[in-house]
């Protein structure tokens, strides 16, 4: 998770509950199991453990 740090990166996270979400985040640093990231949707810092991460791809924007 570390070469993501100061990337923007869409992520499909389960929670502790099962409940799948998709992300946009800003990944901000990774603290032992967890990845600590700006999240778009909810316009706070968000904690994620690394292991419920399902899928997580770079954020690609286009100049223009």
């Amino acid at each position: 998770m570390e070469k993501w740090r100061g990337r923007w990166v869409e992520l499909i996270y389960e929670d502790r509950r099962g409940v799948l979400s998709q992300r946009t985040v800003y990944v901000q640093r990774v603290e032992g199991k967890y990845m600590i990231a700006f999240c778009s949707a909810r316009q706070a810092p968000r904690r994620f453990a690394i292991d419920r991460v399902l899928s997580l791809l770079p954020v690609v924007r286009h100049a223009g």
